[in-house]
């Protein structure tokens, strides 16, 4: 037991790239290309209000974006994602903790002096006879 030698610092866990679901790709940007269109959509009503030069034109614009915007809102999709990836994220990062924890320099002197212990008792128990 005494001729192990100390492990030293605790090897690094290479951390792998990670290829997202391609249907999570497909969100990427979607809340930005959504307000996008629904205020060309809204511009559009607006300039055409404008031309006609009638005030409520302007709140039929603005219902427009609003409904646009709703409409082609894909949050409840992205969310799930965002809750499996920080998941994912909580476990990688408490599994490296406990790796740390269990595997470093502080972990085989605990262990060891257990096992010397356990070796004293042994060593004195033909002296108990």
């Amino acid at each position: 037991m005494d001729a192990i030698p100390h492990p030293g610092p605790v090897p690094t866990v290479p951390e792998k790239n990670v290829t997202p679901d391609p249907n999570a790709l497909k969100l990427k940007g979607h809340a930005r290309r959504t307000n996008f269109r629904a205020g060309v959509a809204a511009a559009v009503v607006g300039v055409a209000g404008l031309m006609m030069a009638q005030i409520w034109v302007l709140g039929i614009a603005l219902g427009v974006f609003l409904g646009l915007r709703g409409f082609l809102n894909r949050d409840s999709e992205a969310a799930e994602y965002r809750r499996i990836a920080g998941e994912a994220a909580t476990q990688w990062k408490n599994a490296q903790t406990t790796w740390m924890q269990r595997a470093g320099p502080d972990a085989f002197d605990r262990q060891k002096t257990v096992l010397a212990g356990l070796r004293r008792e042994w060593d004195i128990l033909p002296s108990k006879r």
